[in-house]
């Protein structure tokens, strides 16, 4: 993750659990790891100073075993240095006072880097550019609109949000605009009365529509190719994209 954590030098004296090793070493761990700013990740919002995760990862990333880092967030909970919250299948730990751990010097930085020219500021203005991209499913809705194709469905509905999101994941935007444009030229697709965005997102049904089923009969349909199909993601490239996600 960008920046800097600048930890106080009375940890000593306030933090109630800094001589206990494991749970002093799993709250350093979760404050370097916290977002500095709100995030998304997988349609959920992370605030500032907040992290998703779980048991089994933190075990991992710390070298805890599970049990120790089951009690070291017990004593965190309790004294009230962090929070948590059940999230589907993952858990969000928010960090109490997180504004604490950031030095103002950092802060100024991150904002002049804003209005940089700096190399240093063109990276982390292209890091944004590609969570946006990850993250705004616009582009998507507003080529459909485009399409003329009638949207009875709403952004209010997390099912429907969360599958164009994986679409845009899996197969990535410009797989899924053809995917669009296909349906656009489907007269049969077109005309169903049970046809809409709910039907789409689901991933057999899409793959259906990208690899031209629907097509009229005297048109040619277009078949994605190799690379632009979907496979079963390595660890690297879950965890690579994890960290796109999370702004690591």
């Amino acid at each position: 993750m960008n920046g800097y954590i600048a930890w106080p030098k009375d940890m000593d004296d306030t933090f109630a659990w800094y001589t206990v090793p494991k749970t002093a070493w799993l709250y350093q761990h979760l404050v370097t790891r916290a977002c500095f700013k709100d995030s998304m990740f997988r349609s959920v919002r992370i605030p500032k100073g907040s992290l998703a995760t779980s048991l089994n990862r933190l075990a991992l990333e710390t070298g805890l075993t599970e049990h120790e880092v089951r009690t070291a967030i017990s004593n965190l909970v309790e004294s009230g240095d962090i929070t948590k919250k059940a999230v589907g299948h993952m858990t969000v730990v928010s960090i109490t006072n997180y504004d604490r751990y950031l030095a103002n010097e950092v802060r100024q930085t991150r904002l002049n880097s804003r209005t940089s020219s700096a190399p240093e500021a063109q990276h982390m203005n292209k890091e944004n550019k590609d969570l946006n991209n990850i993250k705004n499913i616009n582009t998507i809705l507003d080529a459909w609109r485009d399409a003329g194709l009638a949207e009875k469905d709403t952004l209010k509905n997390k099912d429907l949000c969360e599958g164009l999101l994986r679409l845009l994941e899996d197969y990535g935007e410009n797989s899924v605009l053809r995917a669009v444009a296909n349906v656009a030229a489907s007269d049969f697709l077109r005309g169903q009365p049970w046809f809409g965005l709910w039907w789409f997102v689901k991933p057999d049904n899409f793959q259906k529509v990208l690899n031209g089923k629907y097509a009229n009969r005297d048109a040619k349909p277009e078949v994605p190719t190799q690379a632009e199909k979907p496979h079963e993601m390595t660890w690297e490239e879950s965890e690579a994209f994890r960290k796109k996600v999370m702004g690591d």
